[in-house]
């Protein structure tokens, strides 16, 4: 590193960004091992041009000191890996240098071997630059001694070419069969050896002819997505959106990604951008490089890592982490450089985490998130859920072991459960939808809920990751099974009352999952005596029709789309309609009622004419007053006149003295000269006739007995108007 950044050169500048993708990449390669993709045996032929051109095109050996960092990284990265446990690929790296004829710097080379690493290091620092004007730019020569360099014919084995150049193809032979670069990029394509270049274009020195060529032999020997957006100069066709080649016109994003993605994307170590959030969801490490972009150099003094917007305190160390270091939960280092900073975060809560640096600093930051493998136990029970019969609950109960015993639960493992349903065969292609889990802090368990596309047996597997993987041994799991039938309940009778001559309509899937049935194909309907009830179908329901009077039973049989056959029994008990017989009970009740009241009406008699109460003075109208029976007394007189200032032994008296309404057929003119109703009126006391109406009034008289004998103030009125 230069000690006063301000004096730096575009060159130097460019030479720091390399050195810092070299040191960026080193945290990251280890997870690239877990691909299972990944080759046995990474081959890379580094070539590195040193025509005279470089000498004022790339005159402070950017080229030179990119190689020797990039053999660095990969050398770290092996290191690195084995102290993580993963099982990288063996990574060999040659060199040649290249003007009109190719010179070989080193062969294929185990740089895992610390020797191995510093003899080609010093060999790439040796490279010098030709003499201005002195030689010719050829990269014939140089794609053949690559591709002779390369074990094209092994397998398992990815191979791969990487250019630094500084123009086009130049010099009097530079047409030529050998020197140009076609014969060896269509062998490098027969063999799916791709080529990367880094043009070094900041004195523009590749023109539009040295721009086709590089676009020539990249594309030609692409076999995956590129790593860097493609200019709309390139009129190649091809089916990639992006190219494997960059020109670098100065220090800038888009040449430390495509640095970064030869390694991310062409070797297979993966690591993700920053994109304004980290969002931590499960229990790991996460470690993420920082670092200054623009031409202006600015040193990076301050870093600040915030968690859901709080502030998280950094912890300055001068040593990147240390995977053999046993670090606490929510450790959080920071180790800065001139243009960059590397942050920690050792098993950071869960959520979102976020970067800030001063505004006047523009800057990219790459990270890659690492699982801290632990010690786990897993349960996993599921059970229907009634009512739904293509829906079933989960319950999960997973711990974290601690020096043998199993921790409390506390929700923090919900991102570590992962699941998987599937049928038990594939006869019938099954659908999961499952709705994830929650913690249940009632009884320490992860609930959730799933829904299937088809009946049938589903196996239910749990397993402490945060991806599912059916074959790993390593892996805590727990399996259960749960079946889902067609039909909403189990095989079941229902009873049904029918009168006879009526119908009943049962519609024949009320009682299954229509979606599982079909019930217009396959069903049978059948009575056991169709003497009491027959049975018909019509519109996809069941039509039972009672005959007469008695008990059956029938059964609903149906196959549903899967083979499966599902019975409901139905108990058919057929009675007689009794509604007429009580239709005619009622009459009859009604007809003795009404005859009931008409006699009473007969026996409310209605005295006919105009009668009078007189008492001391007083007269009283009884018009047209109905008297119930034979009979009244005196007393009824009075209350019905109104008279309510009666003596108690008044009222004794007057209740003695009973009236008599009394029908003659015959008549005289002796009597009332009733002629119209042939009534008389007679009092009695008692049994004994004691007094008779006689003209229009009656009155007490002396003939009546003593305890009979009235005040005198009393006189009854019976005259009549004819």
């Amino acid at each position: 590193m230069y000690n006063n950044p301000k004096r730096r050169t575009a060159a130097q500048r460019i030479i720091s960004c390399v050195m810092l993708f070299i040191l960026t990449l080193s945290c990251f390669l280890p997870v690239a091992a877990e691909d299972s993709a990944s080759p046995s045996e990474v081959n890379i032929v580094l070539l590195l041009d040193n025509t005279g051109s470089m000498n004022r095109n790339d005159k402070n050996r950017i080229s030179v000191a990119a190689a020797k960092n990039f053999v660095e990284y990969l050398s770290e990265t092996m290191s690195i890996a084995e102290s993580f446990g993963y099982d990288l690929p063996d990574i060999n790296v040659g060199v040649y240098a290249f003007s009109d004829k190719a010179t070989k710097i080193s062969d294929l080379t185990d740089i895992s071997d610390q020797s191995n690493r510093a003899d080609i290091l010093r060999k790439i620092e040796g490279i010098k630059f030709e003499k201005r004007n002195t030689g010719a730019t050829y990269y014939g020569p140089a794609l053949r001694a690559a591709y002779s360099a390369l074990p094209v014919t092994k397998s398992d084995c990815k191979n791969m070419v990487f250019m630094f150049t500084d123009g086009k193809p130049d010099g009097k032979d530079a047409n030529s069969v050998l020197n140009r670069p076609d014969e060896a990029i269509k062998a490098m394509s027969e063999y799916d050896i791709e080529v990367m270049v880094l043009g070094l274009n900041s004195r523009q020195s590749i023109d539009d002819v040295a721009k086709k060529t590089i676009y020539s032999m990249a594309n030609t020997t692409q076999r995956t997505e590129g790593i860097a957006q493609r200019p709309n100069s390139d009129k190649t066709q091809t089916s990639f959106s992006k190219a494997n080649y960059l020109i670098a016109t100065a220090i800038n994003e888009d040449l430390q990604r495509f640095l970064m993605d030869i390694i991310s994307e062409k070797i297979g170590v993966k690591i993700d951008k920053y994109e304004g959030v980290i969002n931590v969801d499960k229990r790991e490490i996460v470690i993420v490089n920082i670092f200054a972009t623009s031409d202006d150099i600015r040193d990076i003094d301050s870093v600040s890592l915030f968690y859901n917007n709080e502030q998280v305190t950094l912890t300055e160390t001068e040593e990147y982490y240390d995977p053999a270091v046993d670090y606490e939960d929510n450790t959080f280092t920071i180790t800065q450089k001139d243009r960059s900073a590397y942050v920690t975060m050792y098993a950071p809560a869960l959520g979102e985490y976020t970067i800030q640096l001063p505004q006047n600093v523009d800057y990219i930051a790459y990270y890659k998130e690492i699982e801290i493998t632990e010690e786990y136990s897993v349960s996993v029970e599921a059970a229907n859920i009634t009512g739904k019969p293509n829906e079933g609950s989960i319950s999960v109960t997973a711990n974290r072991i601690v020096d043998g015993n199993a921790e409390s639960p506390d929700g923090s493992l919900l991102n570590l459960i992962g699941l998987k349903i599937t049928g038990e065969t594939e006869a019938h292609t099954r659908s999961v939808e499952f709705s994830g889990l929650q913690f249940n802090s009632a009884t320490g368990k992860y609930d959730g809920t799933f829904s299937v596309g088809l009946p049938g047996k589903y196996k239910i597997t749990a397993v402490m990751d945060e991806e599912y993987v059916s074959d790993s041994n390593e892996k805590v799991s727990s399996e259960t099974e749960i079946e889902f039938v067609s039909k909403t309940v189990s095989d079941k009778e229902q009873s049904i009352s029918i009168i006879v001559g009526k119908d009943k309509t049962i519609d024949i899937a009320a009682d299954f999952y229509t979606d599982w049935i079909d019930v217009g194909s396959e069903h049978v309907v059948a009575s056991s005596n169709s003497d009491i009830a027959s049975v018909t179908e019509q519109d996809g329901k069941a039509v039972i029709h009672a005959n007469r009077k008695g008990k059956c039973v029938v059964t609903n049989t149906i196959t549903d789309k899967f083979g499966g056959n599902h019975v409901i029994v139905y108990n058919v008990t057929v009675t007689k309609n009794y509604i007429p017989m009580l239709i005619i009970i009622a009459a009859a009740i009604l007809a003795i009622v009404a005859a009931a009241i008409a006699v009473s009406y007969l026996t409310f008699n209605k005295i006919h004419g105009e009668f009078y109460l007189q008492c001391g003075g007083v007269r009283e109208s009884l018009s047209s007053w109905r008297v119930r029976g034979r009979s009244f007394t005196a007393y009824d007189l009075f209350a019905k006149a109104g008279f309510n200032n009666i003596s108690t032994g008044d009222k004794r008296i007057l209740k003695k003295v009973k009236i008599y309404v009394e029908s003659f057929k015959e008549t005289t003119d002796d009597e009332l000269n009733i002629t119209r109703k042939n009534w008389r009126y007679k009092v009695r006391f008692g049994n004994v006739v004691d007094c008779e109406l006689e003209g229009e009034s009656f009155k007490v008289n002396d003939n009546c007995p003593e305890e009979c004998v009235l005040d005198a103030d009393y006189e009854f009125d019976f005259r009549r108007d004819y």
